[in-house]
Parts: C-alpha cells; structure tokens; sequence
C-alpha cells in the first residue's frame, strides 16, 4: 500500500480525511487528479461553518482556480442552500484569486456523487450569466 500511495503521488493528507465527507472528497479529488489531469488540487474548509472543498486549476497555464463542492446526489439542495454555500465559498478573506471576484463571474463546480459512484459535474454561477460566444 505504501509503494502505491508513493507512486501514484498521493498526498497523506487525503488518506486522513474520515467518513462520509472524505469519501465524497477522496472519490472527486482522485476523478480530478487522474482522470481529468487536474493540477494544484487541495483540500479546503471554510473559517465559518467548515464546508469542505477542493481548489485547483484544470492545467498549469489555466486562467484560475476553481472551486470543486463534492455532494452526495442523495442530499437535497434548493436554492437557499445554493445561495448559503455561495456566501461560504466566496467570502473575501478565502477566495485566493481576487481576479474572479473582480469580474464578478463566481461560480462553483458541483461534484454529483451518485450511488454507483459516477460523478457529474455541473458549474452554477451566483446570478444570471451570458452564454459564452
């Protein structure tokens, strides 16, 4: 096990993370990191109610970071909750890139983790956005 962890490049880290949340955090960031050749991925929570995600970027040129929110598909979400972690995850003092807040286009990627372990990822944005030309 620990020539596997070493050569896939594992951080320990991951491996520490129990319970529901690090199986959700586990699934997505090993999705990310060798499937979708994600870079500079980490674990994070917020200051205030200590919502789990992951930041990273999808190449080393890439534009920004992204936020990554893994959720179970049998937890329910409605708006308020939307909004709720809209307001966690994009409070001043824990985005690290002040360019997105500038441009004011804030979004989250949302992990859908069904029970057969398939994951869906879907990108909402706070407000009303344009479709890209």
């Amino acid at each position: 096990e620990e020539l596997a962890i070493e050569r896939l490049g594992i951080d320990r880290k991951w491996l520490e993370i129990r319970g529901d949340r690090g199986k959700l955090l586990n699934q997505v960031y090993l999705d990310l990191k060798f499937v979708k050749l994600w870079e500079e991925l980490s674990y994070e929570e917020t200051s205030l109610s200590g919502i789990c995600y992951l930041r990273g970027r999808k190449s080393k040129d890439g534009r920004r970071e992204e936020i990554v929110m893994p959720i179970s598909s049998c937890i329910p979400l409605d708006p308020f909750k939307i909004h709720h972690l809209f307001d966690e995850l994009w409070r001043k003092e824990d985005v690290g890139d002040k360019k997105v807040e500038e441009e004011g286009e804030k979004s989250i990627n949302m992990a859908i983790i069904a029970p057969d372990s398939s994951i869906t990822y879907y990108r909402l944005y706070d407000g009303l956005v344009p479709p890209k030309e």
